[in-house]
């Protein structure tokens, strides 16, 4: 995800509505819950996700059938 206010990344779980400000080889860290945020957000582009070295948290949606 994107804060849109701000332009900075973000993964969020879309399951449990964690979000984590923080990732690094270590893991995720910064964790808030995306629903009880005060700021807009908008899925980031895969480029940017690709550009942020998080190409590993891109869910391929056509294995969920």
């Amino acid at each position: 995800m994107v804060r849109t206010s701000t332009g900075r990344l973000y993964v969020e779980c879309d399951e449990c509505l964690s979000g984590f400000t923080v990732v690094t080889g270590a893991g995720l860290d910064g964790h808030f819950w995306t629903d009880e945020t005060s700021w807009d957000a908008r899925p980031a582009r895969r480029s940017e996700v690709l550009a942020a070295g998080l190409a590993w948290s891109i869910r391929d949606k056509s294995k969920d059938r």
